[in-house]
């Protein structure tokens, strides 16, 4: 793919979160919607590609390395495996409401097959009993 083409589908999906009906709802709802992530070497021009889009759709650009103050993006997230990267948010959601919010966390519904497999991963990854 050349770089005007891909210039191009990024544009159209940045003006199809934008666009609104008569009303002024989204069409696509921002819960539907997902950060557009660039990979690539340092010094290509994905930051560069980026601003000139936001530019001309009229918008603000966050632009972040993959490490920020010490911090790394987690692998999982950059894998670009939605399934993998939705069962990591679902444990991370669980565990600091385990932590935070105890009083929130009794109260959660995890009953489901699948909440229960996450909880047995995660006191298998932390030590901690959340059951």
């Amino acid at each position: 793919m050349d770089i005007q083409r891909a210039k191009e589908e990024i544009k159209q999906t940045v003006r199809a979160y934008l666009a609104c009906d008569d009303t002024g709802a989204p069409l696509i709802p921002p819960v539907r919607q997902r950060p557009i992530l660039l990979m690539g070497p340092p010094g290509v021009g994905k930051t560069q590609i980026m601003e000139q889009i936001a530019q001309e759709c009229g918008i603000a650009l966050v632009a972040r390395p993959e490490v920020w103050h010490d911090r790394a993006v987690p692998p999982i997230l950059l894998s670009g495996h939605h399934a993998n990267v939705e069962k990591w948010r679902r444990k991370q959601g669980i565990l600091r409401t385990y932590r935070r919010r105890p009083d929130l966390y009794g109260r959660l519904d995890l009953s489901s097959k699948q909440d229960r497999r996450l909880l047995k991963e995660l006191e298998e990854e932390t030590g901690e009993k959340l059951t």
